[in-house]
């Protein structure tokens, strides 16, 4: 059916009055629902802390690193997990980045994670052990001087920290520790000889459950000039 122009010319009229009294009338769009597919979540599944657990139990079963762990619980008390408590477990391939799996590449001087290619001057077999700022690992306390500061004179950091033989891994040295993540060696220790790590934890309950591991996986990793 034809609409007569006057009607059409009507219409536009009202319609410009209308937006013209009220500006800030905006025209609505239509709704739409985040797909799936779209979703940044990490693929997780749920675990219920066991009588016996501790977190290097729960990691070694499930295969994943601390850095892992403490990315999809954020809040995680790793020294003090209770019988009955609820972890995420990052699981499969559909990661966020930060937390892909490390894996072996082709070329035996290269590491894979989160895509990308992580290149090794040597690889060693490490044993490691845990520790503290406080004085059951240093001797040292709060507000005694040189407290929580390294070898290279930075302030010790959880997630960030180990101390190493500067003769067998040079000081600064970018490294990755299977089971742990990422570190830097920043630290040293009278204890700490040949291809033995001391890693960094704030909390003194994690450094004992840590305990003293051997044969871990160790990779130098090259640094770009």
């Amino acid at each position: 059916m034809d609409i007569p122009i006057w009607r059409i010319a009507l219409l536009t009229a009202v319609t410009l009055v209308s937006l013209s009294s009220n500006p800030h009338a905006v025209a609505k769009a239509p709704k739409t629902r985040l797909s799936a597919a779209t979703a940044t979540t990490p693929s997780c599944v749920m675990y219920q802390v066991q009588e016996s657990d501790n977190v290097w139990k729960i990691l070694r079963r499930f295969t994943i690193d601390f850095d892992q762990l403490k990315l999809v619980n954020p809040q995680l008390d790793t020294g003090h997990l209770q019988p009955g408590q609820h972890l995420k477990i990052p699981m499969g391939r559909n990661l966020p980045d930060a937390i892909q799996p490390t894996m072996a590449t082709q070329d035996r001087q290269a590491i894979s994670r989160s895509g990308k290619t992580f290149r090794f001057n040597k690889k060693l077999d490490c044993t490691l052990t845990a520790y503290t700022a406080g004085p059951e690992s240093t001797g040292k306390r709060p507000g005694d001087p040189g407290y929580g500061i390294t070898f290279c004179g930075k302030r010790a950091a959880e997630g960030r920290t180990v101390a190493v033989d500067p003769q067998t891994i040079p000081i600064g040295s970018q490294l990755y520790i299977e089971g742990i993540g990422f570190r830097t060696a920043e630290d040293t220790g009278g204890a700490v000889k040949g291809s033995h790590i001391d890693v960094f934890f704030e909390d003194i309950n994690t450094a004992i459950q840590f305990g003293r591991q051997k044969g871990i996986p160790v990779y130098v990793l090259e640094t770009s000039n």
